[in-house]
């Protein structure tokens, strides 16, 4: 929890200040074991990468590359290009989002996923398309380029309705 953490920041602040003359006189070999057990916990997350890689690949790259960079360079180093690392991400993600085409639910009046829910059936002449983030410059080329594709790759012979989902849109650029 929060507390936790903020009383780990202060016996570690008293630890630094009143301890440290003790620890002054101690073998670089024993200050090291020091260091690898309050790192084991870190150390053990390479265990779980297997794991990481299947929940999301952008977020196990990113942690990828941020430990290799740690452990190659140094930690100011690592910690940079984990930045870069995370920022490259978010550029990525906001400038292509998910987007979706939607097809009907029968007896209903919602509209989902056509690729993910069988159930979801096209309207004949009608394209629906949900996009899944904020608009703005950065992906709205995007966002016309597969508006266009959609309505050029329909299966559909006789499109006279687009109709695009904003309920995702949250904000939009001016």
């Amino acid at each position: 929890t929060q507390i936790a953490g903020v009383l780990q920041g202060v016996i570690l602040i008293v630890v630094l200040l009143f301890a440290t003359p003790a620890f002054a006189y101690l073998p670089n070999s024993v200050l090291g074991a020091i260091i690898l057990v309050a790192l084991r916990g870190l150390l053990l997350q390479v265990l779980d990468a297997k794991e990481y890689a299947s929940i999301k690949a952008a977020d196990f790259y990113v942690w990828l590359i941020s430990f290799v960079a740690t452990l190659v360079f140094n930690v100011t180093i690592g910690i940079i290009i984990a930045l870069a690392a995370n920022f490259a991400v978010i550029i990525i993600r906001t400038s292509r989002p998910s987007i979706q085409l939607l097809g009907w639910i029968p007896g209903t009046e919602i509209y989902r996923d056509e690729e993910r829910v069988e159930d979801a059936f096209e309207i004949e002449g009608v394209i629906i398309m949900r996009f899944n983030a904020s608009l703005y410059f950065s992906n709205a080329r995007f966002l016309q380029d597969r508006a266009l594709a959609a309505v050029r790759n329909s299966d559909q012979d006789n499109v006279h309705s687009f109709i695009l989902d904003c309920n995702p849109i949250n904000d939009v650029d001016t």
